[in-house]
Order: C-alpha cells, then sequence, then structure tokens
C-alpha cells in the first residue's frame, strides 16, 4: 500500500489540478484555531447541531468548512455561497459545472480527505484501522465470495489490515460512481482505485471513473488555519 508521508501546507492556494492530475487535502479537523462552522448553510447548520457530541460538532462544522473554503478557491465562489448539489446515491457535485471541478471528500474522527480533480468523477473514502468483532460478518455481507475466501482465513492482525483495504476501496469506487455501495462497482471495469496510508493508523483509497492519475502526479496538500484566512 501506497504511505504517503509528506503533506505540504502551500504558501499559496494552487491552481486546479490538470489533466492527469490530482489534488488531495489532508484536514486535521480538531487542529486549534480551526473553526470553519460559521460557512456552513442553514441546512449543514442543522445537521451539525444534531450531532450529540460537543467534538462530533466541531469535526462536522470543521470538515464542511473546509471543503468550501477549498472549492471557494478553486472556483472563485464566496465560501458561504457555494451550492452543492446531490446525486440519487448522495454523490456531490458543484451546480456550477464551470471547470469541470471534480470533488470528494471523507471523513472520520479526527481527520479529513478531500479529493479534487477536473478530469474524471473521483471518490476518497478514508477509515481509522482498528480490529471489531463485526470485521468478519462485514466481509461476509459487504464482499463477493473470492474476496471473503481470501479474508476469513486471516488471523486477526492480518484480517483488520486486510478488511479496511478493500473496505476503502469499495467506497472509494461507489463514491466514484455515485451508486450504492451494494452495486458492487468495483467489479466495473471503468473504475481505477488506489490504496493509500495518509497517517500512521489510517487507510484510505483513491478512485476514478476511468484511468487514475499515477501517484508522482498527486499534490498531498495539507489545510492549516493560516490558509483559510489567506482564502477569506
Amino acid at each position: 500500500m501506497l504511505k504517503i508521508d509528506q503533506w505540504i501546507i502551500p504558501d499559496v492556494m494552487p491552481a486546479l489540478p490538470g489533466r492527469n492530475e490530482v489534488h488531495i487535502w489532508k484536514i486535521e479537523l480538531s487542529t486549534p484555531g480551526l473553526d470553519l462552522a460559521h460557512l456552513l448553510t442553514p441546512d449543514e447548520q442543522i445537521r451539525r447541531k444534531q450531532l450529540s457530541h460537543r467534538e462530533e460538532q466541531i469535526r462536522f462544522g470543521n470538515a464542511r468548512g473546509c471543503l468550501r473554503s477549498i472549492l471557494s478557491a478553486y472556483s472563485g465562489i464566496p465560501p458561504a455561497l457555494i451550492q452543492i448539489s446531490y446525486g440519487e446515491k448522495g454523490k456531490p457535485r458543484l451546480k456550477s459545472a464551470e471547470n469541470n471541478l471534480q470533488f470528494n471528500l471523507s471523513h472520520a474522527g479526527e481527520l479529513a480527505l478531500l479529493a479534487v480533480s477536473t478530469e474524471y468523477p473521483i471518490g476518497i473514502d478514508l477509515e481509522f484501522v482498528v480490529m471489531r468483532k463485526s470485521l468478519r460478518r462485514i466481509a461476509r455481507k459487504m464482499f463477493d465470495h473470492e474476496v471473503f475466501r481470501q479474508l476469513e482465513s486471516l488471523d486477526d492482525e492480518a484480517l483488520k489490515q486486510a478488511f479496511f483495504v478493500h473496505w476503502t476501496a469499495l467506497e472509494a469506487s461507489t463514491k466514484a460512481e455515485g451508486r450504492g455501495i451494494f452495486s458492487r462497482s468495483m467489479k466495473n471495469g471503468r473504475l481505477s482505485c488506489v490504496n493509500f496510508q495518509p497517517h500512521p493508523g489510517w487507510c484510505a483509497a483513491l478512485a476514478s471513473v476511468g484511468s487514475l492519475p499515477a501517484a508522482k502526479n498527486w499534490s498531498t496538500l495539507k489545510f492549516s488555519p493560516d490558509l483559510d484566512t489567506q482564502i477569506g
């Protein structure tokens, strides 16, 4: 699995990804000084307030706020005015289709990843790698027979690692296509998918409808509160 050790805080916001390029943003949602809930739409504010714990509210607000800040920098639309629509299965897109801007966000716990492209629909998924009693049951239900047969013979430690590789690949692939997870869209020959480690203890996957840019053409960027000030 590809390991990404270097995440760069850019001095200035980069231009849109070019052909055969992708930008991946890493966002640490509990970063001191990061509070972007004011950028959320009324609907997003309602969703944030419905979360049970204060920490969850902060992380949700920062995930959505960072998404809006970054999309604003790429599109030139003020963050609070970014209009996002959703497909039948929840795939997000900008209502303004200028520059063919494609994006996908995944967040879990204190970490989020945002993938941005201008070439193909993309999907990204992120999970914290931890053993749960339910992993074998989920694998039996969600993965095809060949994958489950490979997993069922593994001990718990090996299973934990392998499960999240397959799970993030499945999630990212279905998000790229905008289909439900039960569609088993990884079998679709049009899809490309790469697993990577964005941070020790985490597993992620990036998928695309069509060819995926080679890892050497990935720009791995880190969001910071200073960068948000620059955008605003």
